[in-house]
């Protein structure tokens, strides 16, 4: 859907409209294309991640690749807020996961302190 300039616009508007037109036009062309461009690039991630399921040689039991959990960043900016994101996601794992060893690694001093009758040596 363009939107031009009408009749009385061009002729008797301002002379600087017909160049506002223009750049107005290449930049809605430019989005319509990174639209299409992302969207052919959701299909193709698509299609790469159902790919081992259409293999003819694939295993039975074959799983499809599991699929994006949000969309691409489109800047700069987002792309560094899903690192911190994933970072600290990746950080509170690792902590959970010390946390349950320390606590295993306690029940287990605990338990062979019991069964030694307290005898620690």
């Amino acid at each position: 859907m363009s939107i031009g300039m009408t009749y009385d616009q061009y002729w008797h508007g301002d002379a600087m409209l017909p160049k506002y037109y223009r750049e107005a036009e290449k930049i809605r062309r430019s989005r319509i294309n990174t639209d299409l461009w992302m969207q052919g690039r959701y299909i193709y991630d698509a299609l790469c991640f159902v790919s081992p399921v259409l293999n003819a040689f694939a295993k039975n039991g074959t799983k499809p690749i599991e699929y994006h959990n949000e969309p691409y960043p489109l800047n700069a900016k987002e792309a560094e807020e899903r690192e911190e994101k994933q970072a600290k996601a990746q950080m509170e794992k690792m902590r959970n996961m010390m946390l349950q060893r320390s606590a295993a690694h306690k029940l287990r001093l605990e338990q062979e302190a019991a069964n030694n009758g307290g005898d620690n040596r």
